[in-house]
């Protein structure tokens, strides 16, 4: 399995990161694929609402920022759809 892990404390060597390292280690030695990324490191604007991505940007967003970085393939995307679904019916 594919885990990606996204800490977002400004602290490199907080307990917060302490956690996520412990979390990866123990993730990685029971074979997963473990990233991890310290979002405060990343340029990341929020949402303007400006519909460029309906419109002609085609799925893009007009701002050239690092959110780009976290951007999964559709693969992924249906993986996690996937997941999201089977999720949903276990609990009726």
């Amino acid at each position: 399995m594919k885990i990606l892990i996204l800490n977002g404390s400004p602290r490199p060597n907080g307990q917060t990161a302490k956690m996520c390292h412990e979390f990866k280690d123990a993730a990685e030695a029971k074979g997963h694929e473990v990233d991890m990324i310290n979002v405060t490191k990343k340029n990341i604007r929020g949402c303007l609402a400006c519909e460029y991505c309906h419109g002609k940007g085609n799925g893009n967003c007009v701002q050239k920022d690092d959110i780009f970085d976290f951007r999964l393939t559709d693969e992924e995307m249906e993986q996690i759809n996937n997941i999201n679904r089977n999720k949903r019916y276990e609990n009726w």
